[in-house]
């Protein structure tokens, strides 16, 4: 039988090694009170994950900490922990303190401790896995797309026939919210007249009278496609400030980001298929090239 001493010094040989493991974890660990649901401890491994430091966390609820606001984890989810003594969430989307938006595997139990409850989250970044899939999704999207706007180019008889099924693919298969194609008319008109579209417009499109003029063509995302003969892009409209001009309006519609693709007419002009989503930092490298192989040309002759 041991001594008191023995006891003693094997429960700090233990504690030791707990500690160790814990603070050299490579996934974020948090200790919450389950009666609570304070924080009560944090491994230096959050830092990395979230930004917040271990005197930042301590004594806050996990609701009240702002990575974890406006989440699935508020105070139903705690009385659902402290039922089922379990919840996970495979991908729960998070803010870290310096505003970058990840993505988390978290996993929490409840257990005992020596007669006290405790709960223990884990958390593991996924962020890479994460971005991996939508660059996945994104590329699967646009393959389709191109797919059946080659199908389209063979079934069509004109092209604005061509020109309204590319733009309602674009809708229907991609995922777009608005799908438009546009040029400038003339040398001396720089406005850009639209000659098809499909989805939700709602006159934004008159509202926000596009053009290519110098003056103008800066605060225009598809007068800068126009101007530039190259891709552009805005992951954020509503703090892009070079699309200022249609931010009100946008954000009505729901448009989050956009894209506009250049492509070259036979006749040297340039007109530009301009894209509107809902969500944000939806485009990868990848799809950015699916998309300007499919839109360098389209034959639009007879509408000049």
């Amino acid at each position: 039988m041991p001594t008191p001493s023995e006891s003693d010094k094997a429960l700090r040989i233990s504690e030791a090694r707990y500690r160790r493991l814990f603070e050299s974890a490579q996934d974020g660990i948090l200790l919450l009170n389950a009666e609570t649901a304070e924080i009560e401890d944090a491994n230096p491994f959050l830092k990395n994950i979230l930004g917040y430091s271990h005197k930042e966390l301590l004594g806050k609820k996990i609701w009240e900490i702002g990575a974890f606001k406006d989440t699935l984890l508020n105070k139903e989810a705690f009385i659902e922990l402290q039922t089922n003594r379990f919840i996970r969430y495979d991908d729960l989307p998070l803010v870290a303190k310096n505003g970058a938006c990840i993505s988390v595997e978290f996993v929490s139990n409840v257990y005992d401790c020596e007669g006290t409850k405790v709960i223990q989250c884990n958390i593991r970044d996924n962020t890479k896995r994460h971005l991996a899939e939508i660059a996945l999704r994104a590329t699967t999207r646009s393959l389709k797309m191109i797919s059946e706007s080659n199908i389209a180019l063979l079934k069509s008889d004109t092209e604005m026939i061509l020109l309204t099924e590319y733009c309602r693919i674009a809708v229907e298969s991609g995922g777009y919210l608005l799908a438009w194609v546009g040029l400038t008319e003339d040398h001396d008109d720089k406005n850009v007249k639209v000659i098809s579209q499909f989805g939700q417009d709602d006159g934004y499109l008159e509202l926000c009278k596009i053009t290519t003029s110098k003056d103008d063509f800066s605060n225009s995302l598809t007068g800068r496609a126009i101007h530039s003969q190259k891709i552009e892009f805005s992951d954020n409209i509503a703090t892009d400030l070079k699309m200022t001009h249609c931010q009100k309006e946008a954000s009505k519609r729901g448009f989050k980001s956009a894209i506009a693709l250049p492509f070259q007419l036979p006749n040297n002009k340039t007109a530009c298929l301009t894209l509107y989503s809902s969500k944000l930092d939806i485009w990868s490298p990848t799809e950015h090239s699916l998309l300007a192989e499919k839109h360098k040309t389209f034959p639009l002759d007879s509408l000049l």
